[in-house]
């Protein structure tokens, strides 16, 4: 009983995996908000790494 369950919402979340991709298809144009600083950001952090490990 717990495999067929178990199968049974493996085929629920494969199938629900595969048909959320398009629905998305037809929201439209998805615009993606990168903050300008983000390479600022990131060498900041890994001098901040190194400063503390020496």
């Amino acid at each position: 009983m717990k495999k067929i369950l178990l199968s049974v919402f493996g085929i629920l979340a494969l199938a629900f995996a595969t048909l959320t991709p398009a629905f998305a298809q037809s929201k439209g144009t998805v615009y993606y908000l990168v903050p300008t600083l983000l390479d600022e950001f990131q060498t900041g952090s890994v001098s901040a790494l190194e400063m503390f490990l020496k």
